[in-house]
Formats: C-alpha cells, structure tokens, sequence
C-alpha cells in the first residue's frame, strides 16, 4: 500500500535541485536553443503561409503550439532524467516524438483542459449571477462561489502537474497518467504550493541582474520539477 503519509521537503527539494544544476547547464541551454531555433524557423514559414494563404492559418497556428508543447515535454524529461542520475543530452528534447508519445501528451492536455474547465466555468457562472440578480445576498454568494472556483482550479492544476511526466517517462496511458499523478501529489498539495512559490520567487530575483541568473535557474526549474517527479513517485506509489 502506498505511503500516504510522505511528507515532501520543500527546502531540501529545492537544495537538491540546485546541487544538480552543475553539469548540466549546457545541456539544457543547448536543448532550449534548438527548440528556440526549430520554432524560428516554423514562425518564418507561418509568416510565408499568412501571406500567401490566409485561410489555412489557424490550422499552422494550432500545429505550432502543439509543437511547443511537445518540446516543453522533452525539457521536462531532461530534468527528469538529471533528477534521477542519469545521462543527459540535448536531443532528448525530441523524446515527445518517440514511440507515439506525442499522441498520449495531446491526449492528456485535452484531459487536463476538460477537467479544469469544470471549475471555471462554476466561477464565470457565479460573475454572470451577479450581473443579474444585483443584491448583497447574489454579491456574498458569487465571492464565496468564485473563490471556491478559484481555489479549486489550483488545486486541480497541482494535483496533475505530474501527469505529464509520467507520459513521458513512463509512457503510461493519458488517464492513468492523471490517476498517477493524484496518488503520487496526495498530502502534498500545499508543499507544492510553496515550492512553486519559492521557485518563481527565486526565478525573479536572478532576472533582476540583466538576466544573469537565468542561465541558473532555468535549469533549476527543470530539475527541481523532476526531483518533485522522483520523490512523490517513489515514495508515494512505490514505498520501500
């Protein structure tokens, strides 16, 4: 049975993380410099095709973005896999496009979206309550009801934050994924919420010099991501 009761360390995590960003800055930057390259040259060729064919640009739009996701899932699995000890390369950023993989990340996305949207749309109903019936009870109601809407589409979004990860290193199924990723993030919802705190907190400060720091922690924000992955997964769902 799992361990429900592992407690994620949220300064350790993070020291971790950053221990782990020696040796690996290079490759990380060279991962994120091919994909800023390869969408270069998509963006040159959507400006070609909006110019001598308009109407199929939405299309090309939707194709780029799907496009961008995938390469942002081979990020992700660098820091996975830098996370575990393990060799790292800069083509590792195609990982999205091996064995059908990109069929399962699309899959899940859409999942996510429809899952998250059901909160969403409680919170855009409550604003449209209260443009129709303008009375204190309706204005209580619809603070109450849009900071629950709110709330809760958070929580949602922490609690399948790993559901890509394990599609990607796992090649599990698109639901699976997300069944995954609720019982590896269970008791750990607000470790997380100030993990991610502390991690954009720390992002900021090192864009504050001209952007120097970034060259540190964008390679940080992609590990620390897979060393959140490795300790909730092994200890949550895979307890020694």
């Amino acid at each position: 049975m799992a361990n429900t009761n592992y407690s994620l360390p949220v300064f350790e995590t993070l020291q971790i993380s950053w221990s782990k960003v020696h040796g690996s800055k290079s490759t990380i930057w060279g991962a994120l410099l091919l994909m800023m390259v390869i969408m270069m040259g998509l963006g040159i060729c959507n400006f070609i095709i909006m110019a001598v064919a308009k109407p199929i640009q939405p299309v090309v739009n939707v194709f780029m973005q799907i496009i961008g996701l995938l390469f942002g899932m081979g990020l992700l699995y660098i820091g996975i896999k830098r996370a575990q000890d393990l060799p790292i390369s800069y083509n590792q950023i195609f990982r999205a496009f091996d064995n059908w993989l990109w069929v399962s990340i699309i899959a899940v996305y859409i999942l996510e979206v429809l899952i998250m949207i059901i909160p969403i749309m409680c919170t855009i109903a409550c604003m449209f309550l209260y443009a129709l019936i303008h009375t204190p009870t309706a204005l209580v109601m619809t603070i109450i009801l849009s900071i629950a809407g709110i709330f809760m589409t958070i929580y949602l979004a922490v609690r399948m934050m790993l559901s890509m990860a394990f599609v990607i290193d796992k090649e599990t199924g698109p639901w699976e994924s997300i069944k995954l990723s609720f019982r590896a993030t269970q008791s750990n919802f607000w470790k997380l919420i100030g993990i991610f705190l502390l991690l954009m907190l720390i992002v900021f400060i090192s864009a504050i010099p001209l952007g120097i720091g970034l060259i540190w922690t964008i390679p940080f924000k992609y590990i620390n991501y897979g060393m959140i992955y490795k300790n909730l997964s092994l200890n949550n769902l895979h307890p020694q």
